[in-house]
């Protein structure tokens, strides 16, 4: 929120998994930041890094 309010342009990590009041969606919407939630880096959940190493084989792909 310190970040919003100082008019950072971006926020590149998911926001926490808290209860977000309309006045804080309100105050994103209206300062126009950029949001793009990653997808690896989650706040009070399971990061998404460990589906991939549980369904996929990371180590042999030489892409990953």
């Amino acid at each position: 929120m310190t970040q919003l309010l100082d008019s950072y342009p971006g926020h590149e990590h998911s926001l926490p998994i808290y209860l977000i009041y309309k006045d804080v969606v309100k105050t994103i919407t209206d300062s126009k930041m950029a949001v793009t939630a990653t997808l690896l880096i989650s706040y009070g959940a399971s990061w998404a890094e460990n589906y991939y190493y549980s369904r996929e084989n990371v180590w042999s792909d030489q892409k990953i």
